[in-house]
């Protein structure tokens, strides 16, 4: 295909595997990169970037239009999850035991209590590692807590009606 045009040429399988080999100009010498080290070193530009799994953003960031996570909604006692932002808890019984293992360091973590079966209904939060407190309890309809995973467990950032003991 020494004579064929770019155009001219099958297109490639994608997604690309990274490892494929591209011409380039460099110093008025015709030279050859991966895909992978296109762009190394270099910022890129995006207007919409997604992430099948982690998202690594290094220095000073600015988001706008707002930020979502995953959201879980569970029912009666166990476990919330790690790997949403926010967890919405409907309570089965009084004392529902809830439990949060540990996070990440920086990560965000909101529970709300957003519904209950008897009326008068109660969650309990115990985390497996925290940070200056031993539970943290539920007991009216929009009680909520945003934590924040740091070195030694997770933090209260801010609360809502829940009861931080």
């Amino acid at each position: 295909m020494a004579n064929s045009t770019i155009s001219g040429l099958p297109a490639a399988t994608v997604p690309l595997a990274g490892t494929e080999v591209l011409p380039i100009v460099q110093s008025a010498e015709t030279r050859q990169v991966s895909v992978a080290n296109l762009t190394a070193g270099r910022s890129i530009n995006a207007s919409n970037i997604s992430a099948s799994s982690t998202l690594t953003v290094t220095g000073f960031s600015t988001l706008t239009g707002g930020l979502a996570g995953g959201a879980e909604a569970i029912t009666g006692p166990g476990p919330v999850s790690v790997t949403t932002l926010l967890t919405m808890f409907t309570s089965t019984t009084v004392g529902n035991a809830l439990t949060l293992a540990n996070g990440q360091l920086g990560q965000l973590k909101t529970i709300v209590y957003v519904a209950e079966a008897l009326g008068s209904d109660t969650g309990i939060l115990t985390p497996t590692s925290r940070l200056g407190y031993s539970t943290i309890t539920f007991n009216n309809l929009g009680d909520s807590v945003l934590l924040q995973y740091v070195t030694t467990g997770w933090a209260v950032i801010a609360f809502r009606g829940a009861v931080v003991a």
